[in-house]
């Protein structure tokens, strides 16, 4: 698959995938022509287990509240992303277009 990118004043930009799986780079300013700005929102929630609230306040010692936080924090912080919007202008004459509703 390949995508153009192509303003109306005649810049173009052929988007080709360059690696094993169909990736095609796109930097922030690709080859000079456009640039990019995105809206991702990010959400992040922390779950705190029963366990690991049980064992934190059994504890007075700070060396093993690290300890217990350093162990499960992975469990209980979870990231949510999304790409809202992806604007592509026009490094010439400053056209762009804006990509929604992923």
């Amino acid at each position: 698959m390949i995508i153009t990118i192509q303003c109306e004043c005649g810049k173009q930009l052929e988007l080709q995938p360059t690696t094993v799986g169909n990736h095609a780079y796109f930097t922030n300013q690709s080859q000079g022509k456009f640039r990019t700005d995105v809206d991702v929102e990010i959400d992040q929630t922390v779950y705190l287990d029963n366990t690991v609230v049980n064992e934190l306040a059994e504890t007075e010692d700070n060396t093993r509240i690290s300890e217990i936080l350093e162990d499960q924090i992975i469990n209980m912080v979870s990231t949510d992303s999304s790409l809202n919007e992806l604007r592509i202008t026009c490094s010439n004459c400053g056209e762009y277009i804006t990509l929604t509703s992923f």
